[in-house]
C-alpha cells in the first residue's frame, strides 16, 4: 500500500512540476480552471449547506453534471495536449487538484468565518489561500505551453 501511496504523490508532484515548467498544459485557461472546480463546487455545496437530500432527483441531477463537467475537463485535457493518453493522466491529475483545493479553501474560509479562530489561525488560513491562488495561477499556462511548443493558439471562440 505504501508504494502505491508514493506513486501516486510522485506522480502528483511530477504533474505539478511539468506544468509549473510548461512542459504540460495544465489549465489552459481560467475558463479550463473553473470547469475542473465546477464538478466538485456541484457536489460539495449543495451537499455541506444541506440543500439537497442525497438519492433525490435534485441529488442524481448534480452528480450527473458533474460528471459532464468531470468528462468535459479531461476532454479539454487530451486536446490541449494534443495526446490522448497524456491527455487522461493530466485530466486526471487536473481534477484530482481541483478537489484538493477546493477542500483546502472551503476549509479555509470556515477558518475565516469561524469567531473562535485566533489571530494567528486566520493568517495562516489567509496565507494557505493565497498559496492555493498563487499555484493555480502558475499551472493556467496554456499560452506558455503552446509558445514554448511553437504550436499555433487555439482560435477563441467568438461571443456574438
Amino acid at each position: 500500500m505504501e508504494i502505491i501511496i508514493f506513486i501516486v504523490i510522485a506522480a502528483f508532484i511530477g504533474m505539478l512540476i511539468a506544468g509549473a515548467t510548461n512542459k504540460i498544459v495544465i489549465y489552459y485557461d481560467v475558463s479550463d480552471l473553473f470547469i475542473s472546480i465546477a464538478p466538485w463546487v456541484i457536489l460539495l455545496i449543495p451537499n455541506f449547506l444541506g440543500l439537497v437530500e442525497p438519492h433525490s432527483f435534485f441529488w442524481y441531477v448534480l452528480n450527473c453534471i458533474s460528471v459532464i463537467f468531470a468528462l468535459w475537463s479531461i476532454k479539454l485535457s487530451i486536446d490541449y495536449n494534443r495526446n490522448l493518453v497524456l491527455g487522461l493522466f493530466v485530466g486526471i491529475f487536473k481534477l484530482s487538484a481541483a478537489l484538493l483545493g477546493v477542500l483546502v479553501v472551503f476549509d479555509k474560509l470556515l477558518t475565516l468565518e469561524d469567531k473562535d479562530s485566533s489571530a494567528s489561525d486566520t493568517i495562516k488560513a489567509m496565507l494557505v489561500l493565497a498559496i492555493v491562488g498563487w499555484i493555480s495561477k502558475i499551472l493556467i499556462n496554456g499560452e506558455q505551453v503552446y509558445l514554448e511548443k511553437g504550436w499555433e493558439l487555439p482560435e477563441k471562440v467568438e461571443e456574438s
